[in-house]
């Protein structure tokens, strides 16, 4: 069974970063005793056939720095744990490793990684994910590890076993399956989206009141659980009417209307700058670990007659970089996080309540508006 090419891109392209990265800290001698610590301690567990403290090790070493004989080593240890779907893309990136070093071992990582990639292929399973609807922001996970949306309808391999695969997405229920994978099959896992139950968000509104010749006056919310009886018209004997209550307390509130919030113009802007200037810093710290992985090819462990010149700019590249990227990550993230605390910090105030009220007087009752305008 031949690897998917995007896939083996994509798994290349993983590995690649994670060597940069290690490769930006090998100019730090005590990363490099510690790594050398760590890399020994996993060679005993191993020895002693505690494999999973053995990887356990070697994973921390592999965040120092990564190099195809370490990656190989990972690689074994998790087959020895049954780690296989790890194991598997493992090999993969040990291919691509070994392929680009210039060591005098390379190609015997190489051959052996791409020996397990071929033992490997009939040993891993494989899943299918596809998702209906088609939302926007859907997110999937499989056995715990979210999946990248490239891959959505696309072989993803697994370990062998019962694998957890689960779906979400804003404003739609979630939804998981366990599936049971066999060794060498590929199955179709098909998940389907249903939307949440919308809140009945209806009022009733009570009907209006006429009197008969008085004025008609809506009866206050009674918020508090008091009773306030309904007023009555009244007429006296000469066709005369005025509005009496019939309880000793009428006055009603009216709910303030939400206004809408307004947006923080200098906070978003502060926080659109800052994303852009930590965006740039992430840049050029790729930039001084590329440089940085330059003078270790060119000078590890010490640089030829030839390669002075060369290693020097790299060296001096990498320096360069490192100190540019480290002063715009800084920066920018402490603008985002200003305009951040700043758009939560200065919330416009609610305006002040209207209140609607009617008063008894000795002859009938007086309907008003308060508040602060």
């Amino acid at each position: 069974m031949r690897i998917p090419h995007f896939v083996s891109l994509l798994l290349g392209a993983a590995s690649f970063v994670v060597s940069a990265t290690g490769a930006a800290q090998t100019t730090d001698p005590t990363l490099l005793a510690s790594r050398r610590a760590l890399i020994e301690r996993a060679t005993a567990a191993r020895t002693a056939g505690r494999h999973q403290e053995a990887l356990d090790l070697a994973q921390r070493a592999a965040q120092i720095q990564m190099t195809p004989s370490l990656r190989l080593f990972v690689m074994q240890e998790q087959t020895q744990v049954g780690q296989l779907a790890e194991a598997y893309s493992s090999a993969i990136a040990c291919q691509s490793e070994a392929a680009r070093d210039t060591a005098a071992s390379a190609q015997t990582i190489a051959r052996l990684c791409t020996e397990s990639v071929n033992s490997l292929q009939s040993r891993v399973g494989r899943v299918i994910v596809t998702v209906t609807p088609a939302v926007e922001g859907v997110r999937v996970f499989v056995a715990n590890r979210e999946l990248h949306s490239v891959l959505f309808g696309q072989d993803y391999v697994v370990t062998p076993g019962e694998v957890s695969v689960r779906a979400e997405a804003s404003g739609y229920r979630s939804v998981s399956r366990t599936v049971t994978v066999g060794a060498g099959a590929s199955m179709a896992v098909p998940l389907a989206l249903e939307r949440e139950a919308q809140p009945d968000t209806s009022v009733s509104t009570p009907p209006d009141t006429q009197g008969g010749t008085g004025t008609a006056v809506t009866p206050p919310d009674n918020t508090d659980n008091t009773t306030s009886a309904q007023p009555s018209d009244t007429s006296d004997t000469t066709g005369g009417a005025s509005a009496a209550p019939s309880s000793s307390s009428a006055t009603g509130a009216r709910r303030p209307v939400d206004q809408p919030r307004r947006l923080n113009v200098g906070a978003v802007a502060t926080m659109a700058t800052g994303g852009a200037i930590l965006v740039g810093g992430a840049v050029v710290l790729g930039l001084g670990a590329s440089a940085a992985a330059e003078y270790n090819r060119l000078c590890d462990p010490r640089c030829t007659q030839d390669n002075v010149a060369m290693g020097r700019a790299a060296y001096d590249r990498a320096n360069l970089m490192f100190g540019l990227g480290i002063a715009g990550v800084a920066i920018g993230g402490a603008a985002a996080v200003g305009g951040l605390v700043w758009m939560l910090v200065a919330r416009p105030s609610a305006p002040p309540a209207r209140v609607a009220f009617v008063s008894p007087t000795a002859s009938g009752a007086v309907i008003g508006f308060g508040g602060t305008l």
